[in-house]
């Protein structure tokens, strides 16, 4: 939630400003996509591995109905054991 409301604010304040002035946009919004992909990624893994699924799940998301089924399990209780993946 926080990586959008970032994401969006640092887009239209950049977007605002390349308007006023001939500033491409692109060299501040692509690095800060890239770094908001990587650590979404990185917090989906995690999430994963905390109820107990391999990180390789998340490629999942690219069918349709995966995307309800991370979901779901994204609203899942995490286990309160350790998470190890053998």
């Amino acid at each position: 939630m926080g990586a959008t409301i970032t994401s969006t604010i640092v887009s239209f304040a950049v977007g605002f400003l390349s308007v006023l002035t001939s500033f491409p946009s692109e060299l501040v919004l692509l690095p800060l996509q890239l770094f908001l992909l990587i650590a979404t990624i990185a917090l989906s893994v995690r999430r994963l591995h905390d109820i107990n699924k391999s990180g390789w799940w998340l490629l999942i998301f690219l069918t349709i109905v995966g995307i309800f089924v991370l979901f779901y399990w994204a609203c899942l209780k995490g286990d309160a054991e350790e998470n190890v993946l053998t």
